[in-house]
């Protein structure tokens, strides 16, 4: 049965994902709907494990082992340094996205 499309307003606030990120099948379903709301984000968001945890109600694993499988695939690089608070604590990673098909 084909997919119809609906009408749907959405301005100017649309999130653009390759299709072949979506279809990769490398990547688990989780890991692609992590991908997909991390790139829904404008660049400079502060993407931590902790936050995505909380505001999509799932443990830090469940986060941890899909940032782990978009690293290890080529859609998220993490700096090699943690950052740290001006009280000395750490903070989180820089993130990067990145094309996995673009640099094999």
């Amino acid at each position: 049965m084909p997919l119809i499309r609906g009408y749907h307003s959405f301005d100017d606030h649309f999130t653009q994902i390759p299709n072949s990120w979506l279809r990769d099948t490398r990547l688990s379903l989780k890991a692609i709907g992590l991908l997909s709301q991390i790139m829904s984000h404008s660049p400079g968001w502060n993407m931590s494990v902790r936050a995505l945890a909380k505001s999509n109600g799932t443990g830090i694993g469940t986060i941890k082992s899909a940032v782990t499988e978009l690293e290890t695939h080529g859609y998220l690089r993490r700096s090699e340094t943690q950052k740290k608070n001006a009280d000395g604590t750490f903070a989180d990673y820089d993130w990067t996205t990145t094309d996995p098909f673009q640099n094999p």
